[in-house]
C-alpha cells in the first residue's frame, strides 16, 4: 500500500501539482491571485511544509467553470 508521501511524490513528477508561481505565469496571473483562489478554496490545494501546490485538475475545473459560465 502507498503511504501518502508516496502519493504526493507521484503527483508531483506526473504534473498533477503544480507551483503557485507556474500556474500563475502560465495564467498570465499575479500569484496573488492564484493565493486568493486557494484561500477562499475556489481551488484545491496540498501543502507540504509551508509550501503551497495547486491541484491541477481542480484549476483546470475551476477554468472550464468559469469560462462556460
Amino acid at each position: 500500500m502507498a503511504s501518502i508521501i508516496d502519493e504526493i511524490i507521484k503527483m508531483l513528477k506526473n504534473g498533477e501539482l503544480l507551483e503557485v508561481s507556474i500556474a500563475a505565469r502560465q495564467l498570465q496571473r499575479s500569484v496573488r491571485t492564484i493565493y486568493d483562489w486557494l484561500d477562499t478554496g475556489k481551488i484545491q490545494e496540498i501543502r507540504i511544509g509551508k509550501r503551497r501546490y495547486v491541484v491541477k485538475k481542480s484549476l483546470e475545473n475551476f477554468l472550464k467553470q468559469n469560462i462556460e459560465g
